[in-house]
């Protein structure tokens, strides 16, 4: 019953595949006693990587190809389009950036990295349109499967045509993006063109460039054809209260019935609720999962021709106004961790991160915390007199990757921000906060009611801003806070 009415809804290839997440999403539950946390051995520290020679590097980008997954829109910003095609800085947004990031390197190193960009149908449009202003790039675009929303009780779809409104469909999470690769074509498009490995990360992470030392762990020009190279390799960063709800990658036994452990990514939605503090806490769970995943393509299409991609199930319960309770059931890209048995885990620092999910994230991307520098690491790199006599002759690189300002005092982790209600929606920050404060020296900022900053506002070290209910607090232009709660009325408490 369930397939047929799938087949109505959907083309053959999709109602299989739907299906096939409906018949799995009950073996996919997670025994919690049997969860076990990485141990120190398991990871292997960024810092202990070795830096590739130029030439080395020029070698190891002609065979990436970078993956943005591209499907999701900024509706926890209150927006109703892609998340990509928001203005972060020097007027341009993630799709820009990300963009020039690649006409950077390809023009340094002589290369032609392919970009492939995985949309969904909340974002096609926009984006299509936008890639055409880069026509000397070589961009792929697709449209990830469009999934029937399901009835939670029946498991039915509850579109009953092809034709239904967008609100009864959705897109089945990133880890979609190895079965669209395959179904297209594009992943043997790209081994044609000697493609050995697919950099997937989320297109508002500024921070996933394609790193020499990385690239170097991974593709280890040092060993032989027939060497044991690793399949697949994910970046995990350290975890921040921030980031307690973030999925993890943790050892679990093997589904093949034997007592070997394995590597498993879990998410918050996977775990029993009376674990979820215990999934929470740093102490346990340390690091977390970047979606910085490297995958070699020769074993992608061999586990997709044998059918071994079993990415696990997500269920994903929601409440629709004008719907039934619906299930939505997904899954996560680095779930592939699961799939493979040769496979490294790296612990890169936070500037590999830089997640934009709500206006908090906004506000500090934005700020001076951050700059635009012309060069991935700071610094030009050159591998060659007749390079750098070249480049001198050139104009100057516009900047497009993202570090953490020179200016900055100290070095500390990544700075929290809480803004609260009032600015929960991009709209509330323009409107509170139409000159972004110099947040260059911040620890943390905490708002707390109805608060609205004045242009050249600078905040440093601890800070605290708190209005009274029913009343406005605005921050006069040029106040400097230091280390000091403010409540209403101006008055200023040092901490």
């Amino acid at each position: 019953m369930i397939e047929e009415a799938l087949h109505k809804v959907l083309g053959d290839s999709q109602a299989k595949r739907q299906k096939d997440l409906i018949d799995r999403k009950d073996k996919c539950k997670i025994v919690w006693e049997k969860v076990k946390p990485l141990t120190k051995d398991q990871i292997i520290e960024y810092e202990s990587l070795e830096v590739g020679e130029p030439s080395e590097i020029r070698n190891m980008l002609s065979k990436i190809a970078i993956v943005k997954l591209n499907g999701g829109l900024g509706t926890t910003m209150g927006l109703s389009g892609p998340k990509s095609t928001i203005v972060i800085r020097n007027r341009k947004n993630f799709l820009q950036l990300t963009f020039e990031q690649v006409m950077h390197i390809n023009k340094q190193y002589q290369v032609n990295i392919p970009i492939v960009i995985m949309n969904s149908f909340y974002t096609e449009v926009q984006t299509q349109e936008f890639v055409k202003q880069f026509p000397k790039l070589n961009i792929i675009c697709f449209n990830q499967n469009q999934f029937p929303r399901l009835n939670r009780e029946t498991l039915l779809p509850i579109a009953q045509s092809r034709d239904a409104p967008d609100e009864y469909w959705y897109p089945p999470g990133h880890g979609d993006i190895y079965d669209c690769l395959h179904h297209y074509g594009t992943l043997d498009q790209l081994i044609g063109q000697g493609i050995e490995v697919l950099f997937l990360s989320n297109i508002d992470n500024l921070g996933a460039t394609p790193d020499d030392r990385i690239m170097r762990q991974f593709l280890n020009p040092q060993k032989s054809k027939d060497a044991n190279n690793t399949d697949i390799l994910i970046e995990l960063t350290s975890k921040l209260p921030v980031d307690v709800k973030g999925g993890t990658v943790i050892n679990y036994p093997l589904s093949d019935g034997s007592n070997q452990m394995g590597f498993k990514l879990l998410e918050i939605a996977q775990v029993p609720a009376d674990h979820i503090d215990e999934f929470k806490s740093v102490r346990v769970f340390s690091v977390f999962n970047t979606n910085n995943v490297w995958i070699r393509t020769g074993f992608l299409k061999k586990t997709l021709e044998t059918e071994n991609l079993k990415l696990d199930v997500i269920q994903n319960p929601k409440n629709i106004p004008g719907l039934p309770p619906i299930l939505q059931l997904e899954t996560a890209c680095c779930a592939i961790v699961s799939c493979a048995k040769r496979i490294e885990i790296v612990h890169v620092h936070r500037l590999r991160f830089i997640p934009t999910k709500t206006c908090a994230d906004l506000m500090l991307l934005m700020s001076d915390y951050y700059e635009l520098l012309p060069y991935p690491n700071g610094e030009q790199q050159q591998d060659d007199k007749e390079q750098k006599e070249k480049d001198q002759t050139e104009a100057k690189q516009e900047p497009c990757f993202l570090h953490v300002s020179k200016k900055r005092n100290f070095h500390t982790t990544t700075p929290s921000i809480s803004l609260g209600p009032f600015y929960s929606t991009i709209t509330d920050l323009q409107k509170r906060c139409p000159h972004i404060p110099s947040l260059v020296d911040m620890e943390g900022l905490t708002v707390v009611g109805d608060v609205s900053f004045g242009s050249g506002v600078c905040i440093k070290g601890q800070v605290a801003v708190v209005a009274p209910t029913g009343q406005k607090l605005i921050l006069p232009p040029g106040s400097v806070l230091d280390n000091v709660t403010v409540c209403g009325g101006l008055d200023i408490t040092p901490r």
